[in-house]
């Protein structure tokens, strides 16, 4: 009776736990950043046209989710928080029902939170409920009507008919709902879908679902006619929106088919359940007691995959099967009674997708970063270019955390029963006893015969638990928490125009007027200061007045626009200070420093008046552009090293915009390093924007690499593109040899050695 009093407190314990987990990441802080600039303002002018705001070039959305943050935006007295707030809630409600759906399969309670974990760890639940981005609310009502149907309509379990009543009348309040957020064809045709599928999945000797024949006939029926009805709309819709399917066509998408393919959404799917795609794929195709949560995954990804191919990307409402389905090949992964071949197997294929996703996250950091919303590489901010802020690095390492902690809890878990028999069977092997004696202690943690073992061999089989849960958790708060709240704060406008603010109110900005030169967010309407504090500098002509008087003065500008700004200025002998650095596009300038603030201006570290001293000397010219004087390479050069070589040019003249600089090591003609073209200055201070008389200090990381190169003394040969045809010639030296040991190599005069350097193993 005690045990069973304990079970009950624990089945209870466990749910309220997780969900207070979700609670404390999913709702704190929600307003904090700013809407993003693309994707959630347009949802706010929707919002706004609600009350009664004029508004042009509204997009066309279902009626529900519009209507739900409309509501809650007027309750938070219209803050950002309230338009967030209900995908927030959304979120905690889908936890909820993945903890009821895997009690429902039979698990313990420990991989019931491991379920609820799983769930609130998908970047798909993460990005939805701390942005207004996708539909979370629209998948909390699938949910609700799919698990309150098959409850109502279950044998298996015991209910009284007013339960049943309640519990269909949930179910079908929640299919409207659907309907009403998703169209009938997401929202009615797939719910009732998999209502019928549940009775193809059951499995009644571990107490599965059994529906009556009645409720399954008229969940087919149901579905095929709710599918019939949208294909109709489908086929006869022109290019307007209707609102029974909650979409309008993609004109693009009809001009042009080949933009989007099937494979399209399956690889969007991927990236929104990161690293978890190798888990989850594993339980589609070998789901065991998850066969319903995998037709689930199954028939939503191919009628989302269908439906994108006329409609666009369109979130695909999978959160919980595929939760269940990583939780379910963890189970099977750590089970002593799978063959060992099976769970090394597992754990191989779950492994290397995690890899797979990180090597991706780190060349396409923005798919994994905003899932809900495809950036590309011009709106995505790029690495290096904010302090602290770089996805391309904490991304990968979140997936290869993942993979070797999941290495790791397969080494504590508990040896399968038939690799104990195995070694009983070849325990004369002189090598096999040898490793015996390493495995001795963890065999006798899993020995149920002795009692002083029994604790042990519970914590054995909890340590892979206790691993999972600590990587979960790592991803929930990093992911969750850190770099959703720092892409939020890169992609929208709020930021530097209320730190401004702030400065202003705080009296460190003695003027609050604000010149914005050629800022044109949306943004700055919600967030700025006001019509009456704005000054519009549309040209770079009025940024320099602006900034040219006696007087304090700060504006706004884009980060691309600092270069020939800096230029104006110290052609003007006038100063420009960075004061606000943290937007990777915008940036706070003035022409004065305040009180407690640093200058943070990249490109004082750039640009100098005085030569930099380096290491080596040297002398190459390009007439009538620019000299290099100095050179140096700072960290060791060996395989798989990485170092940075420094150069110093003298200018005489601004270069042509586009210019590169080619700096390779090379030894004979199979071995280079650094083969390719790179950016002057990584780009920060394009050519174009020297003046004559400065000295640029540019820096170019790079890496030798693991099997191409040899050891041994290499070359340092450098040369300027002019475009992807030709190069600019150098003038100096003027004969094959020159000062300070520079050789020119070839017969066009492109490029010159100016040194040498030993390369080690």
């Amino acid at each position: 009776m005690a045990r069973a009093r304990e079970g009950r407190w624990l089945d209870l314990l466990v749910p309220i736990a997780v969900l207070l987990g979700a609670v404390v990441v999913l709702l704190p802080g929600l307003g904090a950043t700013g809407l993003w600039t693309q994707g959630e303002l347009p949802i706010l002018d929707r919002t706004l046209a609600a009350f009664g705001e004029p508004r042009s070039n509204l997009v066309r959305s279902p009626w529900l989710p519009d209507q739900l943050r409309t509501w809650a935006y007027a309750a938070a007295g219209r803050s950002d928080w309230g338009l967030r707030l209900p995908g927030a809630l959304a979120g905690v409600g889908l936890v909820a029902l993945a903890l009821a759906t895997a009690r429902r399969l039979g698990w313990s309670p420990a991989w019931v939170a491991l379920a609820g974990c799983f769930t609130l760890a998908m970047p798909l639940l993460l990005a939805s409920s701390r942005t207004a981005l996708g539909n979370p609310t629209g998948e909390l009502w699938l949910c609700v009507a799919t698990l309150a149907l098959l409850a109502a309509c279950d044998r298996g379990r015991e209910r009284e008919r007013i339960t049943r009543g309640v519990l269909g009348v949930v179910g079908v309040a929640g299919l409207a709902a659907a309907v009403a957020s998703l169209g009938i064809v997401l929202g009615g045709c797939l719910p009732l879908g998999l209502v019928a599928l549940a009775d193809v999945a059951r499995e009644p000797e571990h107490g599965g679902l059994r529906l009556p024949r009645w409720a399954v006939i008229g969940a087919w029926t149901t579905s095929a006619a709710a599918g019939f009805v949208g294909l109709w709309l489908a086929w006869n819709q022109g290019e307007g929106y209707i609102p029974l399917l909650g979409a309008a066509k993609d004109l693009e998408l009809l001009e042009e088919p080949t933009r989007r393919g099937f494979t399209d959404t399956l690889e969007s799917f991927g990236y929104q359940v990161f690293p978890f795609t190798g888990l989850v794929v594993l339980g589609l195709l070998g789901p065991g007691r998850a066969r319903w949560p995998a037709l689930w995954l199954g028939v939503a990804l191919v009628a989302t995959s269908v439906w994108s191919l006329t409609y666009g990307p369109t979130p695909i409402p999978v959160t919980i099967p595929a939760a269940l389905l990583a939780t379910a090949m963890c189970k099977r992964m750590f089970d002593s009674h799978e063959p060992i071949a099976a769970r090394r197997l597992l754990l191989f294929c779950a492994v290397l997708g995690a890899l797979v996703l990180g090597k991706d996250a780190g060349r396409l950091p923005q798919h994994i970063a905003s899932p809900l919303l495809e950036l590309s590489d011009l709106e995505f901010p790029a690495a290096g270019l904010v302090p602290g802020f770089d996805p391309a690095e904490s991304l990968p390492r979140m997936a290869k955390r993942f993979a070797a902690l999941l290495i790791l809890a397969h080494v504590l878990a508990a040896p399968s029963v038939d690799q104990l028999r195995w070694r009983k069977r070849h325990a004369q092997l002189w090598w096999l006893r040898r490793f015996s004696r390493l495995t001795t202690v963890f065999d006798r943690l899993v020995t149920r015969g002795h009692e002083r073992d029994s604790g042990l061999a519970r914590a054995r089989e909890l340590a892979p638990l206790a691993l999972l849960f600590v990587v979960l958790t790592q991803q929930i708060w990093t992911y969750g928490r850190t770099t959703l709240t720092q892409v939020n704060e890169q992609l929208s406008i709020a930021g530097p125009l209320q730190r401004f603010a702030a400065a202003v109110e705080r009296g460190e900005l003695p003027e609050p007027q604000l010149g914005l030169h050629r800022i044109r967010d949306p943004g700055l309407e919600y967030y700025g200061p006001g019509t009456e504090h704005e000054v519009f500098l549309t040209n770079r002509g009025d940024l320099d007045r602006w900034l040219g008087v006696d007087s304090p003065r700060t504006a706004l500008i884009r980060r691309a626009d600092l270069p020939p700004a800096f230029s104006s200025a110290r052609t003007g002998g006038r100063p420009l200070y960075v004061l606000d650095n943290l937007h990777h596009e915008y940036l706070l300038v003035a022409n004065f420093l305040p009180e407690g603030y640093e200058d943070h201006n990249p490109l004082h570290g750039i640009a100098f008046d005085e030569p930099v001293t380096l290491a080596n000397e040297t002398l190459v010219g390009w007439d009538p552009y620019v000299e290099l004087i100095a050179w140096e390479i700072d960290g060791e050069l060996h395989r798989g090293s990485s170092a940075t070589l420094h150069m110093v040019f003298r200018v005489k003249r601004p270069m042509p915009a586009g210019t590169k600089m080619y700096a390779r090591l090379q030894k004979g003609k199979v071995s280079r390093v650094a083969a390719a073209p790179h950016e002057l200055t990584g780009g920060v201070f394009p050519p174009n924007y020297w003046r004559a008389g400065d000295y640029i200090h540019h820096r170019f990381e790079f890496e030798v690499p693991w099997l191409e190169v040899l050891p041994g003394e290499h070359e340092l040969i450098v040369g300027m593109r002019r475009s992807e045809k030709s190069n600019l010639k150098i003038s100096t030296p003027e004969d094959k040899t020159g000062e300070f040991g520079v050789t020119i190599r070839g017969k066009k005069h492109e490029f010159a050695t100016i040194g040498a350097v030993e390369l080690a193993w």
